[in-house]
């Protein structure tokens, strides 16, 4: 009777001590994963004005495609932060936040969790519409295929790899 009840104090222990764990983990996670994403809008809105510099015409397609960038990168946090409220387990290495694997169920779960989902969620498919449909996009990627090897766009890419390595490098010692 008495190792049952100790095994039973070990049991509670362990899970309280898990739910403290996944706390402290999203609590680390939440600050890098936006700093990522605040470079990577950057990132996109620089991209932009730098296709508007050198090809005015293809400004809009250009600003377009820079929103869609922009909104699935806040859906991948959004994603991320339900998967830490709603399944934890599937995110127990920093790996998993970049390719989790993601079902129908899951987003319609998803969308179902909060209005700010699925006012994103309409959103970047408005977007991904508007791109696909553009009159400009194949122009914008033949512009972008010929331009992104170019020294004023991998000096964008550069500096924002290096930040978002330094931010990736925060979420490693998230998952030690």
């Amino acid at each position: 009777m008495a190792n049952k009840r100790r095994y039973i104090v070990v049991a509670v222990a362990v899970l309280l001590t898990t739910g403290a764990t996944q706390a402290a983990e999203w609590s680390c996670v939440r600050g890098p994963l936006q700093a990522e994403g605040d470079v990577a809008a950057q990132l996109h809105d620089a991209t932009a004005e730098k296709v508007v510099e050198e090809a005015p015409h293809l400004g809009a397609i250009a600003r377009i495609y820079a929103d869609l960038s922009k909104s699935r990168k806040q859906i991948r946090r959004l994603r991320i932060e339900w998967l830490f409220s709603a399944d934890p387990d599937r995110l127990f290495y920093r790996d998993a936040l970049f390719s989790f694997a993601w079902s129908e169920s899951d987003n319609a779960a998803w969308i179902e969790s909060d209005g700010t989902n699925r006012q994103a969620a309409q959103q970047q498919q408005r977007l991904m519409d508007v791109f696909a449909s553009h009159a400009d996009r194949s122009a914008f990627m033949d512009f972008m295929k010929a331009r992104v090897r170019t020294p004023p766009l991998v000096e964008l890419y550069e500096t924002s790899g290096m930040a978002i390595s330094a931010e990736r490098a925060k979420l490693d010692r998230c998952f030690e």
